[in-house]
């Protein structure tokens, strides 16, 4: 999968599956599950292939 943030565009790896979460309410399904499915919503650690600078997202 390629990451787009601003202007770049980083290939990047899919690492862990963490959670599987409910795509309405954003409530955890499961942890760590085996597969998700098309059309899931699901946490997910992911690496880029270089290294790339993202602001950190003000609360």
């Amino acid at each position: 999968p390629v990451l787009d943030c601003h202007t770049a565009h980083i290939a990047c790896k899919f690492v862990e599956i963490r959670e599987k979460c409910d795509r309405r309410s954003g409530k955890v399904l499961e942890e760590v599950p085996k597969v998700i499915k098309s059309g899931d919503a699901a946490m997910v650690l992911m690496v880029p292939s270089k290294p790339m600078c993202v602001e950190q997202f003000s609360k």
